[in-house]
């Protein structure tokens, strides 16, 4: 069995398609562990999706987002995506970027409170949202 899916992301209808195993053994039980973790910690959890471009996030975390509210109606869940903000390929193709390191996600939480474009996108789901964002970078960044 499968569980069909559709959302308006970035202005474009896309359907999507998860099977129920992906959604019972993977999707809810990852649910459910954020919730726990909320729990826990007694405060917001941000938790970040890196992937090429295309490849879906923007799909998965709004199906996540609709997939929440009956697996964990206790809690927000909000996604927020971040498409349309890349670097151009000529930028790319001058710098070095280190992979998976602390670096370059401390650089992303500064670009979200130094880039009007960010925090004009990040702060449609609550005001302040792109600084709370920038300080969790930054304390989990040390």
């Amino acid at each position: 069995m499968t569980m069909n899916y559709s959302a308006d992301i970035n202005g474009i209808t896309v359907n999507a398609t998860y099977s129920d195993t992906t959604v019972n053994e993977v999707f809810i039980p990852l649910l459910k562990h954020l919730a726990q973790l909320h729990n826990v910690k007694q405060r917001r959890i941000l938790v970040m999706l890196a992937a090429p471009p295309a490849t879906g996030k923007s799909t998965l975390v709004s199906f996540l987002e609709h997939l929440a509210q009956s697996v964990i109606p206790d809690k927000r869940v909000q996604s927020v995506g971040m498409d349309g903000f890349h670097l151009r390929q000529e930028y790319l193709l001058m710098h070095t970027f280190e992979l998976d390191g602390d670096e370059i996600l401390a650089g992303l939480g500064q670009m979200y409170v130094a880039d009007e474009r960010f925090t004009k996108n990040i702060d449609k789901h609550g005001e302040g949202t792109a600084e709370y964002v920038s300080a969790c970078i930054k304390s989990y960044c040390g």
